[in-house]
């Protein structure tokens, strides 16, 4: 509780991240800091929850959003939804930029980076499959 996010004023503070599922009941819920970024948070609470749910579908806002989230929510069988915040400011990249429909091309930054993706694939496929086996989290604990 020594962090401070000025957002909600100025003493130290810790968060309720909570998982509601689509029946509007918390599934998963943990304490993170005031200033700790979410995203990690948010695979934590899909492949460790006792809750008998199937979670196929994970919604998000900015702050719950990375690349290896999207990543990783693919790999466990989630279909990763996410609000960005200031969405007009980023570019897509794909693998074949060509095939993009017209009206989308202005958002086209360029082709995807297959080599990168292809390097870090394994260790993805290994963290995402300890993850499943709750033999890792996603996140150091903090409490």
């Amino acid at each position: 509780m020594n962090v401070v996010n000025a957002k909600y004023g100025s003493q130290p503070g810790m968060f309720a991240y909570t998982h509601v599922s689509d029946q509007y009941a918390p599934f998963h819920v943990q304490r993170i800091g005031g200033t700790t970024h979410e995203a990690p948070f948010v695979l934590d609470g899909l492949p460790i929850h006792d809750s008998g749910l199937k979670i196929t579908e994970q919604f998000t806002d900015t702050d719950g959003f990375t690349d290896h989230v999207f990543a990783a929510c693919s790999f466990l069988g989630c279909r990763f939804a996410r609000r960005i915040r200031g969405l007009a400011d980023h570019k897509l990249y794909l693998f074949e930029p060509d095939a993009c429909p017209e009206l989308l091309r202005p958002k086209i930054g360029g082709k995807a980076n297959e080599k990168i993706i292809r390097n870090v694939w394994p260790d993805m496929v290994r963290a995402t499959a300890s993850m499943k086996a709750r033999t890792i989290v996603p996140r150091v604990r903090t409490h």
